[in-house]
């Protein structure tokens, strides 16, 4: 059963590892999940639609209430494209998260999750929520994560668009849950939080100053993983859990493309579990190769880089049933 995701053994040589312009800018994704419609709060409280959305599905929301405002919400701040009607009716609004659509007709909504505006897909698992706004205009912001790999930390960049009808907003913020940091009174602009360790997860909050009902949220947020440069060739193990999201990027630091070959490993041959690796060192870059070796067996498997990075980057979401542990 999934739940919405080898032993892995990577290798290098130079390195080996063992072990997607613009369209329409109007996405449409053909899997749903949740599989069951989901219905905001109707007080204005956040509604999780699912804690693990991948960016090649749609959710399905229903007993909207005409004439209100919505605001959908992915947990990386990528693209959403907003149906009505049916899953491929006709498009309401599209762009970043946090996506507003004002005065809705009362119709379900269909929102679409993808990467960018190309309607770029993606299998990592983000946290996706969707909230109805009262009787205020909420704010419009942006956040951004910045990496700071050599010194194992990163940093929250929010760019606070407008503070919708509100005169200032607060940025307040929790890192793993721990006691909320805040500042009031600020006007549109740029501010930047942290360094923080990575892994650790921080919420942010973007509060509406007369309304709380037009607060936005970001929450889950976290560094991306930082690529292990080599010149090579070097071995890597992975022993992967059940319902792991794993994400890793390999660099090279001479001027060859990177090889990374699979000496060894398997992962569930029901196509579960499918490996992914993207040319470059995003989780949005075009993908090479995309499956499960042979019946599972992922001997033999070899990638090579195409980009001026000379990077790979490898994921991978396993069910909730087969594990290497």
């Amino acid at each position: 059963m999934i739940t919405h995701a080898p032993s892995f053994k990577i290798a290098c040589t130079a390195f080996s590892l063992l072990f997607v312009a613009e369209s329409t800018a109007q996405c449409t994704n053909t899997t749903l999940y949740p599989t069951q419609a989901i219905t905001p709060n109707l007080g204005g409280t956040i509604t999780i639609i699912s804690p693990c959305n991948f960016q090649t599905e749609y959710a399905w929301i229903t007993g909207v209430i005409a004439g209100s405002n919505y605001q959908f919400a992915i947990a990386d701040g990528s693209f959403i494209t907003l149906h009505k009607g049916t899953f491929n009716g006709p498009v309401l609004g599209y762009g970043l998260s946090p996506l507003t659509i004002l005065g809705a007709t009362g119709e379900d909504l269909f929102a679409h999750w993808n990467t960018n505006s190309a309607c770029g897909t993606a299998q990592i698992c983000r946290s996706t929520t969707v909230q109805r706004f009262l009787d205020c205009l909420p704010p419009q912001a942006t956040v951004l994560v910045t990496n700071d790999c050599p010194n194992e930390q990163f940093s929250v960049d929010v760019d606070v668009v407008n503070t919708g009808d509100a005169p200032t907003v607060a940025l307040t913020y929790t890192v793993n849950g721990g006691a909320p940091v805040t500042q009031a009174g600020l006007l549109a602009g740029a501010y930047t939080f942290g360094p923080f360790m990575n892994g650790s997860i921080i919420d942010l909050t973007v509060e509406h100053s007369d309304d709380s009902s037009c607060d936005l949220a970001f929450v889950d947020l976290t560094n991306e993983q930082c690529a292990i440069v080599s010149c090579g060739p070097d071995t890597y193990t992975h022993c992967y859990g059940n319902s792991e999201n794993y994400v890793q990027t390999y660099q090279g630091n001479s001027t060859f493309p990177l090889r990374l070959l699979f000496n060894s490993g398997n992962v569930s041959g029901s196509g579960n579990d499918m490996l992914v690796i993207r040319d470059g060192l995003s989780v949005t870059d075009p993908v090479l190769f995309s499956g499960v070796g042979n019946a599972g067996n992922l001997t033999g498997v070899t990638v090579l880089s195409t980009n001026t990075d000379h990077a790979l980057t490898l994921t991978m979401t396993s069910n909730s049933s087969f594990s290497c542990a």
